[in-house]
């Protein structure tokens, strides 16, 4: 466990290793953040359908984070000082309280129900181990245009495509995402977290790691990371610009999502 002097946050905080028995949480956490609090998502995907889309987005990941978020590089942050809302759930020492026919259900509502002391996740995996990309499919069947954005994006990476495989493992560490529980917002855990776990597998021997971001606020943290490490950005989408065509019509589906980053930075700690 990692006490929160390295995170420079109060000592409520604290890191740990994300473990099988957190993966519900990670998950509702990472489809709450992304489906309803992202720039990007919660404005270029149909508003009226946003709950819905939370529901299914957690159980689109389930396959591909119970993948990448076990490869033992993965952690979150947790507050010990948590008030757990209803008694259940200090029972248990936490629960998701989702009730998957409510579609109705409002952003404030699904966040009163996520009782639970998980607070942020920085999902990673080694390199070497990069997961199939049919594990990428029930999430690309849900929102085509993450197939979209992210094929423009690997396709957009200036460098030479040796640079971008590790060539061995504890190498280069592939960051799978990143979110914080949207009461936690404002406080610096995701920036606290991010540095914290750099040094952590430099620490391992890792040469750097890379990180797709779609956020001005991740941006400025990944692209200012600690002392001797250097962050590059490797590859943009333009998401005013960005065009996808289907049945011969091309639209722009990001275009109201205005100067909102989508880009691919890789930190190096050599």
């Amino acid at each position: 466990m990692a006490q929160s002097n390295l995170l420079q946050l109060p000592p409520r905080f604290e890191i740990r290793k994300i473990e099988a028995k957190d993966l519900s949480w990670v998950r509702a956490i990472f489809a709450h953040s992304n489906m309803l609090c992202s720039p990007l998502w919660s404005v270029a995907l149909p508003r009226e359908t946003q709950t819905e889309r939370v529901y299914k987005f957690y159980h689109t990941m389930e396959n591909l984070m119970s993948l990448v978020a076990l490869d033992g590089n993965s952690y979150g942050v947790w507050d010990t000082q948590y008030q757990f809302k209803r008694p259940e759930s200090a029972s248990t020492g936490g629960k998701l309280y989702w009730d998957e026919n409510k579609l109705d259900a409002t952003s404030e509502q699904l966040l009163e129900q996520m009782d639970f002391p998980l607070v942020s996740v920085a999902v990673a995996y080694d390199g070497i181990n990069k997961p199939d990309m049919s594990l990428y499919g029930p999430i690309i069947k849900l929102i085509p245009l993450f197939g979209h954005l992210h094929g423009a994006m690997e396709k957009g990476d200036i460098r030479e495509p040796e640079a971008q495989k590790p060539k061995t493992a504890g190498e280069m560490l592939f960051r799978a995402g990143t979110a914080t529980k949207a009461d936690y917002g404002g406080l610096g855990i995701a920036k606290g977290l991010a540095h914290w776990l750099m040094r952590e597998v430099a620490g391992k021997g890792f040469q750097g790691m890379q990180i797709g971001i779609a956020h001005a606020a991740l941006e400025k943290v990944f692209m200012n990371p600690p002392a001797a490490f250097t962050a590059k950005i490797v590859s943009v989408v333009d998401l005013a610009e960005f065009e996808v065509e289907e049945n011969g019509v091309k639209t722009k589906p990001c275009a109201a999502c205005g100067d909102v980053p989508f880009k691919k930075i890789y930190i190096s700690f050599g």
